[in-house]
């Protein structure tokens, strides 16, 4: 419903009405409305016209997230966990493996032992989780110049014989393995020293490593590896002639994971008898609650109502448009598990995702125009400006409002919230439009 109020503006003349108004107010012994005082001066077609417009009809349903970018990821995930509201979710992840510091091995090489290290940042989940762990080789090279998606499958890419296993109980800074398998072994002891001394040599024969962990059959949780990955890698220690006649101990030829380099995190969500995939990927849901959560799992689509202003078009200028998205706090989420700031595109059937016009031109700092950011003091809701996108809609330079929220860092945390539709009888999702006709 639109709420008119006005605001009145001469266009010429400006200094004359004014000392007209000021003496009226001071000298008048006149009872007239003050909120009238000066309106008579006005010519009437000098007034402008602006009106509030509540759009409370937003549809609005949860859906599976499309496939994410994972090969950038600043920080690997791995684990299974089990969310009583959001279901189950899988990480496992495929990474490159580098020489630190490339060097000649020596002559008649022999293996004492080989040890691989997955340093552990931080998790998320039941602490007292058992994870069984499995590593295999990769029989093809992660290219950097590739864009890896979360839905990779690795069958096919990797050589499927153990190299090492492991099963942990508990949070533990450090994963070490013993690496025994002779095939893995054979390779370091049969390389040319060439091989070894210089990268990209190396790279042709070792390509990395896949590592997974068994299912959990219950809580579970989910761990993040050392998000420089400078404590992650592998020791070989091992003896050359030089060594054995000098009498030292262990040499050790060091490959590590390498921060920059492309890496893959592969994510497995399944929704089936829990409550947020009640109504997922149904856009006739009546349901009022909406769930996101990160990892490549839960999305929302919406797709406020704006027809009654598709008359307007050419006719009104579009001043502010706020969409309000409040959190329903009444189910245990913990506010520390709420994505800081959500992102919104136009949905585009055939590419996915497009940049609305509001975030395209939002010059201000990261973007805070724009905004997006879970407002913690102001009734747990999120709020975007998209008025150039209304306007861009009501005038048909786009062909429709559908947008979609996502949590950000999506690929590389364990971010969740539940969000309000606009049937919600308690604070509900609306957007908020003032403009002005024309």
């Amino acid at each position: 419903m639109s709420i008119p109020f006005r605001i009145d503006r001469a266009k010429q003349s400006f200094t004359g009405i004014l000392s007209a108004i000021i003496f009226s107010l001071f000298f008048s012994s006149c009872t007239e409305d003050p909120g009238f005082v000066g309106k008579n001066l006005l010519p009437e077609g000098d007034n402008i016209h602006t009106f509030s417009d509540t759009v409370s009809v937003i549809k609005a349903w949860t859906v599976s997230s499309l496939p994410i970018i994972t090969s950038t990821n600043s920080q690997l995930l791995i684990g299974s966990r089990y969310d009583s509201l959001f279901g189950y979710t899988k990480a496992d992840f495929m990474v490159p493996l580098f020489p630190v510091s490339p060097k000649d091995p020596g002559t008649n090489i022999s293996v004492d032992s080989i040890i691989l290290e997955i340093a552990i940042d931080r998790h998320f989940g039941d602490s007292l989780t058992s994870h069984t762990f499995r590593v295999y080789e990769l029989t093809d090279t992660i290219s950097l110049d590739s864009t890896y998606l979360s839905n990779f499958i690795p069958e096919g890419h990797y050589r499927p014989v153990e190299i090492a296993s492991k099963t942990i109980i508990g949070y533990t800074d450090t994963i070490k393995f013993k690496i025994s398998e002779s095939v893995f072994i054979d390779k370091f002891i049969n390389s040319s020293r060439e091989a070894l001394k210089h990268d990209s040599l190396f790279r042709d024969k070792y390509k990395g490593l896949y590592v997974t962990t068994d299912r959990v059959t219950e809580k579970g949780s989910l761990l993040f590896v050392d998000s420089l990955l400078n404590n992650s890698g592998m020791h070989f220690y091992y003896q050359n002639d030089s060594s054995r006649t000098n009498g030292i101990s262990n040499l050790v030829y060091r490959m590590g994971f390498i921060y920059a380099a492309a890496k893959v995190n592969m994510f497995k969500n399944e929704y089936a008898g829990y409550r947020a995939g009640e109504n997922i990927n149904n856009p006739e849901s009546s349901d009022t609650l909406l769930f996101i959560a990160a990892m490549g799992s839960m999305d929302v689509r919406l797709n406020p109502q704006l027809e009654h202003l598709k008359s307007k078009a050419g006719k009104i200028v579009i001043n502010k448009a706020e969409l309000i998205i409040p959190t329903e706090r009444s189910l245990s989420v913990s506010r520390s598990l709420f994505p800081p700031r959500l992102l919104l595109w136009n949905y585009n059937e055939v590419e996915g995702f497009d940049f609305l016009y509001d975030y395209s031109i939002d010059a201000t700092q990261n973007r805070m125009v724009f905004n997006g950011i879970y407002e913690y003091f102001k009734k747990d809701r999120y709020i975007f400006n998209i008025s150039r996108h209304v306007q861009a809609y009501i005038d048909g330079e786009i062909d429709n409002m559908e947008l979609i929220l996502r949590s950000t860092f999506s690929s590389q945390s364990v971010y969740r919230t539940i969000l309000k539709t606009s049937d919600a009888i308690d604070d509900p999702m609306k957007l908020v439009i003032v403009y002005t006709e024309l």
